[in-house]
């Protein structure tokens, strides 16, 4: 039976991804059907796809009048649609669709069975998925589309589908709203121990007091250049303009205030003072041209801020209980969740690069030769290190990798509402950080780290498990609420941020990596004449000083585009230098420097290959001492 039931909704999602597809098809061949159909000479698709700039070329003397008036039939026709849709649902009873009681017949209509939601949405996304990867083979492969304009017409297909999906969860959600509250208020509102926040509490803020005591050492090297702004965040720069010094001394005075909260001695105050103090200690370094996504190190203490984590195990608990004031703690969803609340936060980090990469690169990021040149890169970047994996041997697998870390991301959220699934995302997520970690040397510590929350310490020993409890509570305190609207805060622009791919500070979406890489790439070489007066690469420098030269990606490529545009290079090569030379002591008594730009092959059989370079900038020895 609840396979039929699937099978029904699954026909109902079919005409959906059937109009999204064949809509896909008309914007593909919309051009060559107009010529068909109507000659070239009355090819209108230009008036349609012209800027108010254009209009004003192609018609001097009205322009604003021609520029509106089609905008206007644009919108008109938009109307119309939206008229003939309502009329169509208003016959399939689309009022009845916010109705809790009636369903739709023309939606699919989600059971409150969680095996039939699992099933039929998993069916779902996989039906979506082969409608548009058909298409999408039918671009590559020049049924539809052939020329210059392939990868747009990719993009197209992709960004339809992204559609698709989200088409899938709005339904999901609007046609069984009631269910959906009421999942997540079974995820959310779940009593549990006080033991395992407060354990964590000890784990994290332990773990903070010794990421500020060293972090100046890491990032100290950026004071030396000229900070630049962030979007939305210019007035940083003028009123926190710290130096060195300073910069240091909040570091180290922030420790100290983390200890204070792992330790659990004037927890509160510590905590209030704290979300001021980590949010300049993680911010300031990313006002030097390079961003650090560690915005997870300031987002959960300001989660963690109004929660009860010192209520045990803690000074001040020992405290109370010294001065007589101990009560009797019980199991209550003021310790649940807080966890819960960072448990989303996570999946907001996961959910927006997947979208990214579909809305920015498309499917081209999984299925084209980009997925493994993106690996020959940064084995590059780390100095010719390779994986032990031999992923080259077999493109084929690393292109449905690709594909699934796609789907993973931007299910990642999902798949942490019910127990059933949450091992999904927890699995998938250590399996594919050890992944990107074991073959690009990235490994995200910021993230991977933050795992930690998804274990219920509480459950280790016997004493905390026995005051584990399963009752729900509805009723919050006003910590509890002010809790919801820090995250409901954090949730909403970091969504924001996420659609518009904006990177900043404390809100961002995180990198998505969508960069598309051809079989050649340009990069920056860099010789220095050593004390011996000897010209060598300064790669053999950086390397036996364990310096990660793929964290300078954003200063090459400042290099490359200033080049590329013909101007000069002096302000972005002197600025990476001043970094280089404040990172590495080798680097700094080096007598002379030089800048090449150079296509080299990716491949790394072939890195022996003879390459032309183009000197882009040299230095005297006066200039570099």
């Amino acid at each position: 039976m609840m396979y039929r039931l699937v099978a029904r909704d699954l026909c109902k999602w079919s005409v959906i991804v059937a109009l999204l597809s064949l809509g896909s098809v008309m914007w593909l061949c919309h051009e060559v059907w107009n010529n068909a159909f109507m000659g070239s000479h009355w090819n209108l698709g230009w008036l349609l796809q012209g800027t108010p700039q254009q209009y004003q070329q192609w018609f001097p003397h009205y322009h604003d009048l021609a520029f509106w008036g089609v905008r206007s039939l644009l919108i008109a026709g938009c109307l119309a649609v939206l008229a003939m849709v309502y009329l169509l649902f208003r016959r399939c009873k689309i009022r009845s669709l916010f109705s809790p009681t009636e369903p739709t017949k023309l939606f699919p209509t989600l059971s409150d069975n969680l095996d039939h939601n699992l099933r039929y949405l998993t069916a779902a996304v996989l039906l979506s998925l082969s409608a548009f990867l058909l298409l999408y083979f039918a671009v590559r492969t020049g049924v539809i589309s052939s020329g210059d304009t392939t990868f747009q017409d990719q993009l197209v297909v992709s960004r339809a589908f992204a559609l698709s999906l989200i088409v899938l969860i709005a339904l999901s959600v609007t046609v069984k709203w009631k269910s959906f509250v009421g999942l997540l208020k079974r995820f959310f509102l779940v009593a549990d121990t006080p033991y395992n926040l407060a354990m964590l509490r000890f784990l994290y803020f332990g773990f903070m007091a010794v990421i500020c005591w060293f972090y100046p050492d890491q990032h100290s090297a950026y004071f030396d250049i000229k900070p630049q702004g962030l979007p939305y965040m210019d007035w940083y720069i003028k009123v926190v303009n710290l130096t060195r010094e300073q910069y240091v001394m909040i570091c180290k005075t922030t420790s100290v205030v983390n200890l204070f909260i792992c330790l659990g001695f004037l927890t509160r105050p510590m905590l209030l003072l704290n979300a001021i103090l980590i949010f300049v200690v993680m911010a300031t370094p990313n006002f030097y041209g390079k961003l650090f996504h560690e915005h997870l190190w300031i987002w959960i203490p300001w989660i963690l801020t109004f929660s009860p984590c010192s209520d045990v195990l803690s000074i001040d608990a020992l405290m109370r209980k010294w001065f007589g004031k101990q009560i009797e703690i019980p199991v209550s969803v003021a310790y649940g969740l807080p966890i819960r609340l960072i448990w989303i936060t996570l999946g907001v980090v996961y959910f927006f690069p997947g979208f990214q990469k579909l809305w920015i690169a498309g499917f081209d990021w999984a299925l084209s030769n980009s997925m493994l040149n993106q690996i020959y890169v940064e084995w590059h970047q780390h100095y010719g290190w390779r994986s032990m994996l031999p992923v080259e041997r077999f493109p084929g697998m690393v292109k449905i990798g690709g594909l699934s870390v796609i789907l993973f991301e931007m299910a990642y959220i999902f798949l942490l509402l019910t127990d059933k699934t949450r091992w999904v995302a927890i699995s998938g997520g250590v399996i594919f950080h050890t992944l990107t970690g074991l073959t690009l040397r990235i490994w995200f510590p910021s993230v991977l780290g933050m795992y930690v929350f998804y274990f219920n310490l509480g459950r280790v020993f016997p004493k905390w498990r026995a005051a584990s409890g399963h009752t729900v509570c509805f009723k919050l305190g006003l910590q509890s609420k002010l809790m919801i609207m820090v995250t409901s805060i954090l949730f909403f622009f970091n969504s924001i941020f996420g659609f518009a791919a904006i990177y900043s500070y404390p809100f961002t979406s995180f990198p998505g990596y969508t960069r598309i890489y051809g079989d050649e790439l340009k990069f920056v070489i860099i010789e220095m004449k050593n004390e011996e007066g000897v010209w060598v690469n300064v790669d053999d420098a950086l390397s036996r000083a364990g310096y990660r030269r793929e964290s300078d990606t954003p200063y090459e490529d400042a290099i490359i585009n200033a080049h590329n545009k013909g101007g000069s290079v002096e302000s972005e090569v002197v600025t990476y230098w001043k970094l280089l030379c404040s990172s590495v002591p080798e680097v700094n008594r080096a007598r002379a420097y030089r800048f090449k730009i150079r296509s080299e092959p990716l491949h790394p059989d072939r890195s022996g290959e003879d390459v032309p370079e183009i000197l882009i900038f040299w230095s005297s020895e006066q200039e570099c001492n």
